[in-house]
C-alpha cells in the first residue's frame, strides 16, 4: 500500500518559505564510502570514464531522482538515479578522463569459403590499445563484444587473451586492468563466423 512504500524525512532545522517562490533546501547530508574505478566500451566511445562504487546505498532508504554531479568541485552534469533497482552496487559516472587513452583498431578481416564450400566463413581480428598518461596507477574496466549465434547453422567461435572475461550469453568481454603511470597496454581478440553460403546475417 501507499503507507509501506512513503518514506519520511524530518529537517534538522526550520525554515520560512516566501510565498510563491521556489527554493531548494538540504534536508540531509551524506558523507558515503566509495571506490573508484575507469571504465570504458571503446566499440562505442573512445573514452574512459571514472566511475563512483557505491555498495552501501540501500540503508540510506533514498527516493529515485536526479543527482548533479561534481568531480573535485567542477559540475560534470546531471543523472537520473534509480534507487529502487535491486542491485548490490551503484555506478555513478564523474565523467571521461583525457588523460587515458583508448583505441579500438580493427586489425584484420576476410571472408572465405570452407574446403568444400559450403559455408562462408568470416575472420575479424580486433585490437584494443590503452595509454595511462597521468602521475598515478589507475585500475581500469574495458568491455566489447563479439556476435552470439541465435541458429544453429550459424557457428562463431572466439580467441581472447587469458586476461579476458567472457559471457557466452551476452558476447560481452570484460578486461579487469591495473595500469601504472604512463604505461601502454594492448589487448587483442578475434572471432570467425562460419554459416550457409545460402544465407545471409547481420550483427
Amino acid at each position: 500500500n501507499n503507507q509501506a512504500n512513503r518514506k519520511e524525512y524530518q529537517p534538522t532545522q526550520r525554515y520560512s518559505l516566501k510565498s510563491s517562490e521556489s527554493e531548494n533546501i538540504m534536508l540531509r547530508a551524506l558523507k558515503v564510502d566509495a571506490s573508484y574505478e575507469y571504465q570504458a566500451t571503446p566499440l562505442l566511445d573512445p573514452s574512459a570514464y571514472l566511475m563512483a562504487k557505491w555498495e552501501d546505498w540501500e540503508q540510506h532508504q533514498l527516493l529515485p531522482g536526479q543527482i548533479s554531479i561534481y568531480n573535485q568541485g567542477l559540475f560534470v552534469g546531471n543523472i537520473h538515479a534509480n534507487f529502487n533497482e535491486e542491485a548490490d552496487s551503484l555506478y555513478i559516472s564523474l565523467g571521461k578522463d583525457p588523460q587515458i587513452s583508448v583505441e579500438r583498431q580493427r586489425q584484420f578481416n576476410k571472408e572465405s569459403k570452407s574446403f568444400l564450400g559450403s559455408d562462408k566463413i568470416l575472420e575479424y581480428e580486433y585490437k584494443v590499445n590503452l595509454a595511462n598518461r597521468k602521475q598515478q596507477p589507475i585500475r581500469i574496466r574495458i568491455f566489447d563484444q563479439v556476435p552470439i549465434s541465435q541458429n544453429e547453422s550459424i557457428t562463431i567461435k572466439s580467441d581472447l587473451d587469458s586476461d579476458a572475461k567472457f559471457n557466452t550469453k551476452t558476447g560481452t568481454i570484460t578486461w579487469d586492468l591495473n595500469l601504472n603511470s604512463k604505461e601502454e597496454k594492448s589487448l587483442e581478440f578475434s572471432y570467425e563466423i562460419r554459416y550457409p553460403k545460402d544465407s545471409s546475417i547481420n550483427w
